[in-house]
């Protein structure tokens, strides 16, 4: 029991290792040699605040590190042929000209209640788009939109918007999510994968037949059935990392928490009856 306890913290531990409590923000984005840079900020209740800058040749996994300084000075506006684009002035919002600035159009915007929430769920009052960059690109035209703690906004050349979230290094470069929105699906996965070393735990207690009833084994058991629900529910979060998918690290903590938790379920002792005196 006490293994499986030292796997359980150390998968706990995995889990959760990219929970650190940075908080992002996706300051600026510029066009420098063809490639869109952005910058971001990051800031850490011990480590201060620091910045980085991003380079990202398209929106998929191409992302790597830019270690030069901002030559040209962020944009709010800009155009491509005859189709211009621009931050809404104290707005988390996108407008768009096909008549070279003369009239503008809503591009893309939040709804007033969902931005009202997001807005609460930050503590961010006054959220809003910051820059954008446009590029030609041969299937037409891409956006790129620094829109603060909300992260990076993309328009692809299809014409689809989507908020990308935030470049973030440390094993691979990846986008940390965007924040979710009080109109996103609710996402299953992770409530599934907490709910799995509870079953394996209760099926494992269910076999090994009479319940123990000393207190102490048994708050053993729920508390590391918790931690085990926990790690699972963090391992079914992980997001992309370069080329490999979330699930590539999430898997092993899902399952590691599932075998923790059921072998420790199932080594309870069962209090055994006394034996007849000689």
């Amino acid at each position: 029991m006490a293994a499986a306890v030292a796997v359980l913290a150390a998968i706990l531990a995995c889990g959760f290792i990219r929970r650190s409590p940075t908080i992002r923000s996706v300051t600026a984005v510029e066009l420098a040699d063809g490639h869109v840079v952005v910058t971001t900020a990051e800031s850490q209740s011990r480590r201060g605040q620091h910045e980085r800058r991003w380079t990202v040749d398209d929106i998929g996994y191409d992302l790597g590190y830019d270690l030069g300084q901002s030559s040209t000075p962020a944009l709010t506006q800009q155009c491509v042929l005859s189709v211009c684009y621009r931050v809404a002035p104290g707005r988390l919002a996108v407008e768009q000209s096909t008549d070279l600035g003369i009239t503008w159009a809503p591009a893309w915007h939040l709804p007033d209640d969902v931005y009202a929430d997001l807005v609460t769920s930050l503590h961010t009052p006054g959220l809003a788009s910051l820059s954008l960059v446009v590029r030609a690109v041969p299937a037409g035209h891409e956006v790129f939109v620094a829109n603060g703690r909300d992260g990076l906004l993309y328009r692809g050349p299809d014409g689809r918007w989507s908020r990308v979230g935030f470049p973030a290094g440390g094993e691979g470069i990846y986008y940390e999510p965007a924040p979710r929105l009080s109109s996103d699906p609710i996402a299953w996965g992770p409530r599934v994968a907490a709910t799995l070393p509870v079953l394996g735990a209760l099926v494992a207690f269910a076999v090994r037949g009479r319940r123990d009833r000393r207190r102490g084994r048994l708050g053993a058991v729920v508390a590391v059935t918790v931690a085990g629900a926990m790690a699972a529910y963090g391992g079914a979060r992980f997001p992309d990392v370069g080329m490999f998918p979330g699930v590539f690290y999430g898997f092993p903590i899902i399952l590691g928490a599932i075998l923790a938790t059921t072998l420790v379920a199932a080594g309870i002792p069962t209090r055994r009856p006394a034996s007849p005196p000689a």
